[in-house]
């Protein structure tokens, strides 16, 4: 397995050696084709520690025996990259931290001798305040007495003279006081493959390099895996053609060509789509342990680590099985709309979408296809795989499926465990899925709320088919997006009912939440609030009007594993919508239960029946502080969001305002139209000219100027008391 590391952990009480057969230090090579190069390399390591911004070096090749790292591959970056670290702990002082650093070429003497110097410790004495353009880093090097001036002839340590001229003409200006820390974080890594402990030989990568051609990452992952295909005895084909092995240099190659983008280079197509499907096979696995879970979680964050190791023959079998069906198939037809998870607008298919890298080609990390896409992948390859003919059969499982990948959370190994898990049961039934739903339970505990949902339309579907239209144009709304819970309430054998309720619900909403004349006014938020027959109800809503809000919390028929009691009273809404004006006008639906049963009233008759939550910003919620009632959005603690509900203050304030006594800016308007409410826990206010504070007090109000209390004699002439 590989492991990512960094230079300094890399070479830490390590002899680092670059092998005989390798060629020079070619980057630091005076040409022009080179130079150019060189300063782009050095200048993306140094943009990396400007900017804070980590960037990986890809693989480095070789083997390590008894701490002997001998380098079959690499050597350019990593040797630039030990000159970085010289160079900088030279100019800031960390000369100690080379002490346990050996590096060293066996090109030729003069190389070994050269590396062998500068990893000494000794510290050189350079001072980089008199190396000038003129007077460069490398004329102060060959000065030293320790220099011999044959050393200059020899082109690697020319080279690594070149390179670090580079490096000191890009940091010559800069303060790198900060970059050490920063390399000890790990802002510059790269991954260290072990030929030994793979029991891989250079040999390949010799062949290759001898032609010109570098060994890629994918090359030594499929040399490795071929080898445990042969090893393990996989596969048994009468023919050569009909081998992984042939087959990957032929039509699987060819496959993975049409996806390949501006560059003709296909491993990160390849590579990604191997870590896919081992992410796939580990969370498969019946005993899926956590070191399974984590390793898949590697593999999504970096699928250049893949390995061999990773697969089993199931694995095996897998693969070669999509990748087989994927060789073949041309286009498949899908008229189910799939939102973002693929559809005819996006510009990659099922396929593409899982083999993707949207940085491919950047320094950039590695951003591939989510969770939920990749699950996705899974369900609907099986799916054509084994369902080939019946085009309704299969609209009908992706229609499912779709829903299921949409409203539940796969954003972890453990859930995408689960999804996959689900899956996989669900493939059971892939030939028929309503006929499998409504007979069949469900063992997989994942996603238990849509699979239950999914499970009652099914039933409905295969009672009666004239369900299926109007449940998949419910399903299908930019809102809903699968979960139509609340729709099946009260709906068991009355589709008519079913279909006025739908009718009302798609006014009300978009992708974005409540719209339109609902929205404007708070109408719909507020008419909801107006039905609410419990504090505790109140207590636990959001006043939002936002398509996650209502989703998540108001029309999602179970909340925390309970039901959810207000999604019952939107029904009520949606079976009288053109009483909405009229509800938040009446008298609360409040029961009277509790002691505190005015202040409760008072407070929700201030919720809808004024205009106070068209005014405030939205995602606001209720709490209890100091005695009072107030909403503010979730974190926002700052004076300018907190708007008290119910208190005498707000009264007291808007009527000395509409007087013309005092005017303040924390007023709160509605269309230009000041309404009787404040932000903020304290109120600053001008009267007769002059600054003042009213203070909230839960026994009484307190006024202030310049810091005093005012005499009630005054409090009384400014409210007209």
């Amino acid at each position: 397995m590989s492991n990512k590391t960094t230079f300094l952990s890399f070479a830490q009480n390590k002899k680092i050696e670059i092998p005989i057969f390798q060629r020079d230090y070619a980057q630091g090579r005076n040409d022009e084709t080179t130079d150019k190069i060189r300063k782009d390399f050095v200048s993306s390591l140094i943009e990396a520690l400007d900017k804070n911004t980590p960037i990986e070096l890809d693989f480095i090749y070789g083997r390590e025996v008894d701490n002997t790292i001998t380098l079959i591959d690499g050597q350019q970056r990593l040797t630039t990259l030990f000159l970085l670290h010289w160079y900088l702990a030279q100019r800031i002082g960390k000369i100690d931290a080379f002490k346990n650093i050996k590096f060293s070429y066996a090109t030729r003497d003069y190389a070994k001798d050269f590396t062998a110097k500068l990893t000494t410790g000794e510290d050189f004495k350079i001072d980089f305040t008199q190396v000038t353009s003129q007077a460069t880093l490398s004329t102060e090097l060959k000065d030293k007495n320790w220099f011999y001036d044959d050393w200059q002839h020899d082109p690697t340590v020319s080279g690594m003279l070149n390179t670090l001229d580079e490096i000191h003409k890009q940091l010559r200006d800069k303060t790198i006081e900060h970059y050490w820390s920063l390399l000890e974080q790990g802002i510059i890594t790269f991954y260290w493959l072990d030929l030994e402990e793979h029991q891989l030989t250079d040999e390949l990568y010799l062949k290759m390099n001898a032609r010109g051609k570098q060994l890629s990452k994918f090359e030594n992952f499929k040399a490795s895996l071929i080898k445990r295909i042969n090893d393990e005895q996989w596969e048994s084909k009468e023919k050569d053609e009909e081998t992984f092995s042939y087959k990957m240099d032929t039509t699987y190659t060819d496959l993975f060509w049409k996806y390949r983008g501006d560059v003709n280079v296909i491993d990160y197509e390849v590579t990604n789509f191997f870590a896919g499907m081992a992410m796939i096979g580990y969370v498969l696995k019946e005993k899926n342990s956590e070191a399974q879970q984590k390793r898949a979680q590697e593999l999504f964050s970096n699928p250049l680590s893949v390995v061999a190791s990773d697969f089993s023959k199931e694995d095996f079998e897998r693969l070669e099985e999509f990748l087989d069906f994927y060789s073949t198939v041309e286009n498949i037809s899908i008229k189910t709309d799939l939102w973002k998870y693929y559809n005819t607008n996006n510009k990659r298919g099922f396929f593409e979408e899982f083999i993707k890298d949207e940085n491919k080609g950047t320094q950039k990390a590695y951003r591939g296809a989510t969770y939920k896409q990749r699950v996705f992948f899974y369900a609907i390859t099986n799916l054509f795989i084994k369902v080939k003919d019946n085009k309704a059969k299969v609209e009908e499982f992706i229609q499912v499926v779709r829903n299921i990948i949409e409203n539940e959370a796969i954003d972890s190994a453990e859930t995408f465990a689960g999804a996959i898990k689900l899956m996989r049961e669900l493939l059971e039934g892939s030939q028929d899925i309503y006929s499998y739903l409504s007979k069949t339970a469900i063992q997989s505990k994942f996603a238990s709320y849509q699979v239950a949902q999914e499970r009652q339309k099914a039933k409905r579907i295969v009672a009666d088919s004239e369900w299926k239209e109007t449940i998949w144009k419910a399903e299908n709304h930019p809102m809903f997006k699968g979960d139509i819970g609340f729709l099946l309430l009260e709906t068991e054998n009355n589709l008519d009912l079913f279909k006025k309720r739908y009718e009302v619900a798609k006014e009300m909403f978009d992708e974005n939440g409540v719209k339109g004349k609902y929205r404007e006014n708070a109408l719909l938020l507020r008419a909801l609030i107006s039905r609410l027959d419990h504090w505790s109800l109140v207590w636990n809503l959001n006043f939002d009007s936002s398509r996650d809000n209502w989703k998540a919390y108001i029309l999602k028929t179970v909340y925390k594993e309970k039901e959810n009691r207000i999604t019952k009273h939107f029904l009520t809404l949606l079976d009288n919508e053109d009483k909405l004006d009229v509800f938040i006008t009446e008298e609360p639906s409040l029961q009277k239960n509790n002691e505190n049963f005015e202040l409760y009233k008072k407070t929700l008759k201030n919720l809808y029946q004024t205009e106070l939550l068209i005014a405030i910003c939205e995602k606001c919620y209720l709490r209890w502080e100091s005695e009072n009632y107030i909403l503010y959005p979730y974190n926002g603690r700052k004076e300018q969001f907190k708007y008290i509900v119910t208190h005498e203050r707000n009264d007291k304030l808007a009527k000395a305002i509409e007087k013309g006594i005092i005017t303040t800016k924390q007023q709160l308007e509605v269309n230009g139209k000041k309404i009787p409410f404040f932000w903020g826990w304290s109120v600053s206010f001008i009267y007769d000219n002059e600054e003042y504070w009213y203070y909230y007090n839960t026994d009484k109000p307190k006024i202030t100027k310049n810091g005093q209390d005012c005499t009630e004699e005054a409090m009384q002439k400014i409210f007209l008391l």
